[in-house]
C-alpha cells in the first residue's frame, strides 16, 4: 500500500480559497485511476507563538494498492491537476509531494 502526500504551504489569508479549491474541485478530479481514500489535514501551531507573516500548512493524501496504479495516476491524473494550482494559486502555487511505502509494524 502506497501514499501520495501533496503538501500546500499558504498564507493564512489564502487559505480559505486552498481548501474551498481542494474540497469543491481538486479531491474529485484526483480520486480516480486507482487513487482512494482521499483526506486533507493541516498543521496545527496552536499555541505556537508565530511572529511575522502567518503561513499555513495543508496536506492531501491519497491511497494506492499498487506502484503500477500510483505511476499509471501519475502520469494520466495529476498534471492537469496540479497544472490547474498552479494557475489558480498564481504567482506563488508552492507545493511538495512524498510518496510513502506502508510498512508492517511486526
Amino acid at each position: 500500500m502506497y501514499i501520495y502526500n501533496i503538501t500546500f504551504p499558504i498564507e493564512a489569508s489564502r487559505l480559505d480559497k486552498l481548501l474551498g479549491w481542494l474540497r469543491g474541485r481538486a479531491v474529485g478530479m484526483l480520486s480516480v485511476n486507482g487513487a482512494s481514500s482521499p483526506q486533507l489535514s493541516i498543521v496545527d501551531n496552536n499555541g505556537c507563538d508565530l511572529s511575522g507573516p502567518v503561513a499555513e500548512s495543508v496536506a492531501l493524501q491519497l491511497r494506492f494498492s499498487t506502484m503500477a496504479d500510483f505511476g499509471r495516476w501519475e502520469s494520466e491524473t495529476l498534471p492537469g491537476v496540479m497544472r490547474e494550482f498552479s494557475v489558480e494559486f498564481a504567482p506563488e502555487p508552492l507545493f511538495f509531494a512524498t510518496l510513502l511505502r506502508l510498512l508492517d509494524l511486526e
